[in-house]
């Protein structure tokens, strides 16, 4: 009875994970086929496998910055046009957890163990690190994930 469990709550996460990516990749191919550079990604936490060699500036910075992986197709349209840099992108949620017009607080623990409200980010901008992360997702610091 519990192996039968377990595998029924991963085989319910992992449809509702498939369903929520094909349900992305729906909304992003009516961008792509205008060429937009519009999407609506997936965010997944930067780690060190985004950690650029030593040559680079942001060597072991990645975590401090407002540097994130973008899809190749992203930089494809970057690079096919010219636009000049700094590329800038502006982030922001799409499902917030409060609908109303209301600035949305949560609690943060601060080092005494007390804690006091901070303000989530309605949005944000940010610049590519690489273009290297699949398509449909974007990779970001932890800081800005708790923004």
């Amino acid at each position: 009875y519990c192996y039968n469990n377990i595998i029924t709550k991963a085989w319910t996460r992992a449809i509702k994970q498939t369903l929520y990516e094909q349900e992305v990749e729906d909304a992003n191919t009516i961008h792509k086929l205008d060429n937009h550079l519009v999407r609506r990604l997936i965010v997944m936490p930067l780690t060190d496998a985004f950690n650029p060699n030593q040559a680079s500036g942001m060597h072991g910075k990645v975590q401090y910055g407002d540097k994130c992986s973008l899809p190749t197709s992203i930089g494809r349209l970057i690079f096919e046009k010219p636009y000049e840099v700094p590329w800038l992108f502006e982030v922001k949620k799409i499902n917030p957890t409060n609908n109303s017009n209301e600035t949305i607080t949560k609690p943060i623990l601060a080092s005494n163990n007390s804690t006091f409200p901070r303000k989530i980010l309605d949005k944000a901008y940010i610049s590519p690190l690489d273009f290297r992360s699949p398509e449909n997702y974007i990779f970001m610091p932890k800081w800005l994930l708790e923004s």
